[in-house]
């Protein structure tokens, strides 16, 4: 097991585990990835572990300063997408879509990126839940976890439930 303790967040990994715990007294901490998404569709997913009732959660991906960012929604100068637990998602700092299915503690949310179409779909319990378009053209993106407070923490999923496909590839029968 290994213990490291970063700017307000305590990452914990284990052979099997990698969880991240918010140890901010104030603000969001936020934490991202080692390595960015560069190419392809790559899916990245995390399991809530200890996130309240209404509790907040924004998972996202965005360029290499995202986890210097100490807000609920990182600012444009930031380059981040994401959607919260709060049923929100939010690009470059703003608000775009409200209303969305929420999610909290023991759900599975994730995402895939397509580069080549430039969006991002985010899924709650592998279910779609929102897409955001238009993607900054960037060469790299970090997912990305805000944590809503003290305490609050997720654990990456290794093995993320969501097969990833071609939209060619779903609409066949893969079940032959």
């Amino acid at each position: 097991c290994t213990r490291n303790k970063h700017r307000f967040v305590e990452v914990v990994s284990s052979s099997l585990d990698l969880l991240a715990k918010s140890t901010a007294t104030s603000g969001y901490a936020t934490v991202r990835t080692v390595a960015p998404f560069s190419e392809g569709m790559p899916f990245f997913e995390i399991e809530l572990t200890a996130v309240p009732p209404d509790g907040y959660i924004l998972l996202g991906i965005g360029g290499p300063d995202s986890y210097q960012n100490n807000d609920a929604v990182p600012d444009d100068i930031f380059g981040c997408f994401g959607y919260s637990s709060q049923g929100q998602s939010f690009a470059l700092g703003k608000l775009e879509q409200h209303h969305l299915p929420r999610y909290g503690q023991g759900d599975r949310v994730g995402f895939q990126i397509d580069f080549e179409r430039n969006k991002a779909a985010f899924y709650v319990n592998g279910l779609p839940a929102c897409e955001l378009s238009n993607l900054t053209e960037k060469e790299d993106f970090w997912p990305f976890v805000v944590f809503g407070s003290l305490g609050y923490a997720v654990k990456l999923n290794p093995t993320p439930s969501m097969i990833c496909a071609s939209s060619e590839a779903l609409s066949t029968d893969i079940s032959k």
